[in-house]
C-alpha cells in the first residue's frame, strides 16, 4: 500500500477538521491499491450526527466498485471516469470540491482533477433526468421492487435538492441545511431516509419531495421495465438507474457500474 501523507481539506469546509478517529477508520477501511482517497459527506464537513456514517472516495486504476465495512462507505471510482465526471460538470464532483477532506494523494492526481472541475451554469440537465428517474417511484410494480426503488428514491430525491439548490446560489450538501434552504415542508423526511427504517409510505413520500422541488412529473402508468425502455433515448441516466432497480444488488446500488457516469 501507498505511504501515507499528511491529510488536507480541500472544500470550503476546510476550516472544520474531521476527527482524528474518523481518518483513521476510512484508511483502515479501504481496501487494495489506491490513487487517492478522500472523506466527503457529514464527517468531513463536521455536521455528523451520532448514527452518521462515513463516506469515503477511493480513487482506482483497476475496477471500481462500492464496499462497506461497518458504517464506513467506500465507494472505488477510475481515474477515468472522474475525470469524465469533472469535465461534464457533475454535481458529484462539485459535492467532492465543496466537502471533500483529502486523506491522500501522494501523485496529487485527484487534486488536480477537481481543480479542473468547471461548474455548469445550470444544473437543468441534471434535474431533468432525475426527475424521470422519480417516476419509477410510482410503476405499477413497484412493490416487486420496493427495496431498489427505496434506494433509487432516497438517491434521486437527495440530488435532486442539491441541484435545485446549488442552481439558487451557493452549494450546499448538508441535508439539513439544503431543506431549510428550499423551504418545503416534504423534503425533510425524504433527505433523512437513507439513515431511518423502512416505512409503507416511502415511495411516496420520495416521489412527492421530487415533485416539489423540481415541478410537476407524471406518474408512470406502466411497469419499471417498461418505462426503463421507453427513456432509454431521451432520459439514458434515468434509465440506466431503473435497470439497476431491475439487477441491482441487495446492499445497493452500484453507480460506478453505471455506463452513464454519475451526475
Amino acid at each position: 500500500m501507498q505511504a501515507k501523507e499528511t491529510p488536507s481539506a480541500q472544500g470550503s469546509h476546510a476550516q472544520r477538521m474531521p476527527q482524528p478517529e474518523v481518518v483513521a477508520r476510512a484508511l483502515d477501511a479501504v481496501r487494495g491499491p489506491y490513487v487517492a482517497i478522500l472523506l466527503y459527506g457529514s464527517q468531513a464537513r463536521r455536521s455528523e450526527r451520532e448514527d452518521s456514517d462515513i463516506d469515503v472516495l477511493q480513487v482506482v486504476t483497476a475496477v471500481p466498485g462500492k464496499y462497506s465495512v461497518g458504517d464506513v462507505n467506500v465507494t472505488a471510482y477510475s481515474v477515468e471516469t472522474l475525470r469524465e465526471m469533472a469535465s461534464q460538470g457533475s454535481l458529484f464532483m462539485l459535492h467532492l470540491q465543496t466537502d471533500g477532506y483529502m486523506i491522500a494523494d501522494p501523485e496529487g492526481v485527484l487534486t488536480q482533477i477537481l481543480s479542473e472541475y468547471r461548474r455548469p451554469a445550470t444544473f437543468d440537465a441534471a434535474i431533468s433526468e432525475l426527475a424521470a428517474a422519480a417516476r419509477a417511484l410510482t410503476v405499477d410494480d413497484a412493490a416487486e421492487h420496493w427495496d431498489a426503488l427505496r434506494k433509487l428514491g432516497i438517491y434521486v430525491a437527495r440530488t435532486a435538492c442539491y441541484a435545485v439548490v446549488a442552481n439558487d446560489g451557493e452549494p450546499e450538501f448538508d441535508p439539513d441545511l439544503v431543506a431549510e434552504r428550499l423551504g418545503v415542508s416534504s423534503v425533510t423526511r425524504a433527505l433523512r431516509m437513507r439513515l431511518a427504517p423502512p416505512q409503507a409510505d416511502d415511495l411516496e413520500v420520495l416521489f412527492n419531495a421530487v415533485r416539489d422541488v423540481v415541478g410537476d412529473i407524471p406518474r408512470a402508468e406502466t411497469t419499471l421495465d417498461s418505462l426503463a425502455v421507453s427513456l432509454l433515448s431521451s432520459s439514458p441516466y434515468a434509465a440506466t438507474l431503473m435497470v439497476q432497480a431491475l439487477i441491482g444488488p441487495v446492499e445497493g446500488f452500484e453507480y460506478t457500474a453505471l455506463a452513464t457516469p454519475p451526475i
